[in-house]
């Protein structure tokens, strides 16, 4: 074929082939590019963000948790009060970003749920404990802590670290993926 072909010919010929096969490279590579970057994005917007919301929840939690022990453990503390209105201040916060973390958690394994309901049990017995306390039943108070309020801390504990890992594992998968994607384009 070329053979019997001008050599401008073969030459235009040959480079418009290359230039073709470069143009064609250079699109795959940046469309690639693209849906990596979508792909990163999501993770940050959605897992990341999902996961950092639980571990506050957890914090805010543990720190109520620890106010509510306090206001029990020394009743005629001159920090009571205080010690009680950020618990109760921290179980609004805590609310408010579940409410957010519905919005960004994109699993659907039910593990929110559990969360949640495991939160909302949980800090339905800080308004007794405190009311208990504020009643001067001391007594009653901390047996609300160590049979009732303790186990449901550490269960919601539990169902955070199992989210934080369930987000974690979907985060380093949809990482993986995408270098194996990127090393199949190289």
């Amino acid at each position: 074929m070329f053979k019997n072909m001008k050599i401008r010919k073969s030459l235009i010929l040959g480079f418009g082939t290359l230039l073709i096969c470069a143009l064609a490279i250079s699109i795959t590579t940046l469309t690639l590019m693209n849906v990596q970057r979508s792909t990163f994005v999501g993770i940050l917007n959605n897992q990341v963000k999902a996961n950092e919301l639980v571990q506050q929840c957890n914090l805010d939690i543990s720190t109520a948790a620890t106010h509510v022990r306090e206001v029990v453990l020394i009743p005629d503390d001159p920090d009571m009060e205080t010690k009680a209105s950020e618990a109760t201040q921290l179980l609004q916060e805590i609310n408010d970003n579940l409410e957010e973390l519905k919005k960004v958690y994109t699993l659907n394994d039910g593990k929110l749920d559990e969360y949640i309901a495991a939160v909302n049990d949980w800090s339905q017995m800080v308004p007794d404990i405190l009311t208990a306390v504020n009643e001067g039943k001391i007594d009653d108070a901390t047996a609300l802590i160590r049979d009732e309020c303790s186990p449901r801390l550490d269960t919601l504990m539990s169902l955070g670290e199992e989210i934080g890992a369930s987000l974690s594992a979907v985060q380093t998968n949809a990482i993986a993926q995408q270098q194996t994607t990127g090393m199949v384009v190289m």
